[in-house]
């Protein structure tokens, strides 16, 4: 008598081969999102003054953004707190999309669809507008003061007795007071 006994071991091969491959690919896509989302927080952060490299350390990059959006970093504790982590994320979402000027409806999609959002952050035209400085409380920084403007020497000009002699305007050269070279005694 010949017993064959057949488990079907080449198609459950072939179905633990096909569920490896499945899972395979659900792991390799967040993994490229993964890595394309920490380019783009690199970016945030050199726009914001800070060193990219902070983007990959897991904690302290979320140390770093609280001060890019002006909180103090000990704030981080508070991810810790059941419920309120929900409403600091958001309220830091919303922080981080007025740090780079952009308005309430930029901070929506922070929230909902964040991983796009980033992207456009960071590789969007968007500026930094807090400040370099760590301890930025969320004011706009100061306008810059004007350059000073050089006079013109280049044409002589005629100063009437009303205005004082500048110092390009001396008795010595008379060419610029619009006088002739002898000096005139002054009229009584």
């Amino acid at each position: 008598m010949n017993y064959s006994y057949n488990y079907g071991t080449s198609s459950s091969a072939a179905a633990a081969g096909a569920l490896g491959g499945v899972l395979a690919a659900f792991m390799l896509v967040p993994t490229i999102i993964g890595v394309l989302t920490i380019i783009a927080n690199w970016k945030i952060f050199t726009k914001a003054g800070r060193e990219g490299w902070k983007a990959i350390i897991p904690i302290y990059n979320v140390y770093v953004l609280f001060e890019i959006i002006g909180y103090e970093g000990w704030k981080i504790i508070l991810f810790l707190i059941p419920f309120y982590n929900i409403y600091l994320s958001i309220k830091m979402n919303i922080d981080l999309a007025k740090a780079f000027g952009k308005d309430t409806g930029f901070a929506i999609g922070l929230i909902l669809l964040n991983t796009i959002f980033i992207f456009i952050l960071g590789f969007g035209d968007s500026q930094y507008v807090l400040g370099n400085n760590a301890t930025t409380t969320g004011a706009a920084p100061a306008p810059a003061p004007a350059t000073p403007t050089t006079p013109d020497t280049t044409t002589p000009t005629t100063a009437t007795p009303a205005t004082a002699p500048t110092p390009e305007q001396t008795p010595e050269n008379p060419q610029v007071f619009g006088q002739s070279q002898t000096p005139q005694a002054p009229q009584a």
